[in-house]
């Protein structure tokens, strides 16, 4: 009896640390700067249905294009792309500060400060 009783016991700390595990790695929702809001919330219902993220994502892709892509083509090859992860990868070296990843809003603002372009929300990974 007493093993059947340490079973389900390590059974249920198990679960309960899985669980927390889980938690701890759930993020956020990340919310949009005031300024992306209202720029794209064309129904102004304080939050971005699907066609307005389409939009908002064809502006970013429009952007990393002008500024990856080289030959001009529309497309990121794979030198672009390394490029790019190599500057996002020198971005984060450099200014991630609390080393979790990301350059959170203290961070980006060094980054600006110290004369890089650097968008205002969004990840920063390599």
């Amino acid at each position: 009896m007493k093993i059947i009783e340490m079973m389900i016991g390590t059974a249920l700390f198990a679960t309960c640390t899985l669980a927390q595990a889980e938690e701890q790695t759930k993020r956020p929702p990340h919310k949009l700067p005031p300024e992306l809001l209202a720029k794209f919330d064309k129904d102004g219902d304080g939050k971005l249905s699907k066609e307005e993220r389409v939009a908002l994502k064809q502006e970013r892709k429009a952007k990393i294009l002008a500024k990856f892509d080289q030959d001009g083509d529309g497309t990121l090859s794979d030198a672009e792309r390394a490029i790019m992860t190599e500057k996002r990868a020198e971005l984060l070296k450099k200014f991630d500060a609390n080393a979790n990843g990301r350059l959170d809003p203290e961070e980006i603002n060094a980054a600006r400060n110290a004369g890089e372009k650097v968008r205002k929300f969004g990840k920063h990974k390599p």
